[in-house]
């Protein structure tokens, strides 16, 4: 068998370049990680940054927003308080979503029974046409729990609800639409004031509630995040083959 004899300088020449690509791959993937944990890091930092942009720190409100989604009824509620009050004895709905108009009641998220309630002043109904009781089973809520009952003026939020913080809460009814409740006209149906404050409780139904940032500038902040992850999470670096 042929025996193959190399030199000591070509030896030490493939054995350098073996060692250099190592040691460059090495770096790559220590500088790729590194530049990882940080784009993470602005991701987390930018996002509340982003929510205040256009907030009015002097005033905050909770939107109900209520919308037509295929054939079901979804009602979502979100937004913010910074001041709960006057406070009341408290009341639950029973179920985990509840829609019983005539008595302006809405229930989203899950029926909590530790919660206090608290006053308001506004509609006592919200719809003569819509005497019928609407109850979402449990696994159709989802978030925190909040109750506004028109003609006790009153309203229920989840007592792990952390003033100032984001909320958000939803139910969906099946086989429910915004016709079989009345509604036939979009936009802002009810305003409660919150007694004591000067925030507000708003329902709105058949669009989006308005929000602190601009649709096109919250959209963009999204996909530029996660362009930036996708990108830094793409291996730039092939390890060299054997």
């Amino acid at each position: 068998m042929p025996i193959e004899i190399v030199s000591t300088e070509a030896a030490k020449a493939e054995w350098g370049g073996v060692m250099f690509r190592s040691y460059f791959f090495q770096i790559m993937t220590y500088l790729a990680r590194y530049i990882n944990k940080i784009s993470k890091n602005l991701i987390i930092f930018s996002t509340p940054a982003a929510l205040l942009l256009g907030a009015d720190p002097a005033k905050a409100d909770i939107n109900i927003n209520m919308f037509d989604e295929g054939s079901n009824l979804k009602v979502v509620t979100s937004g913010s308080l910074s001041e709960l009050g006057s406070q009341r004895n408290g009341f639950t709905c029973g179920s985990a979503g509840v829609l019983y108009l005539i008595d302006g009641i809405i229930c989203t998220g899950p029926d909590e029974d530790r919660a206090r309630s608290y006053a308001i002043n506004g509609p006592t109904r919200l719809s003569e046409s819509a005497d019928v009781f609407y109850s979402s089973p449990y696994p159709n809520v989802s978030g925190l729990t909040f109750n506004i009952w028109g003609a006790a003026q009153e309203y229920v939020i989840d007592p792990d609800y952390t003033l100032g913080q984001p909320f958000l809460g939803s139910a969906t009814f099946s086989n429910t639409s915004l016709a079989d409740l009345g509604f036939t006209t979009p936009g802002l149906v009810a305003t409660w004031t919150i007694n004591g404050t000067s925030e507000s409780i708003k329902l709105f139904v058949g669009q989006e509630v308005p929000g602190p940032l601009p649709l096109l500038g919250a959209g963009a902040a999204f996909g530029w995040s996660r362009r930036l992850r996708r990108r830094i999470s793409t291996p730039w670096i092939t390890p060299p083959q054997a």
